[in-house]
């Protein structure tokens, strides 16, 4: 199931609304955990969760880098 939903959750990191991106960010590291091979499709959404102004969004987008690493 998470490797079906990987290409949607990357998709709502991008989206306009920063609630969303946090929940997707949030999913993602989840996503991470459970299949640490689909780990490089969220490596650039990631980046740019990092130079966000919304703290919610900031935060689970460092969350998101240390699964990463």
């Amino acid at each position: 199931m998470a490797r079906d939903l990987a290409p949607e959750v990357e998709r709502l990191l991008q989206f306009r609304d920063p609630n969303i991106r946090k929940k997707a960010a949030l999913c993602s590291s989840r996503i991470i955990k459970k299949v640490p091979n689909l780990a490089e499709n969220f490596v650039n959404p990631a980046t740019a969760l990092l130079r966000e102004k919304h703290h919610g969004v900031l935060i689970t987008g460092v969350q998101l880098r240390t699964e990463l690493c």
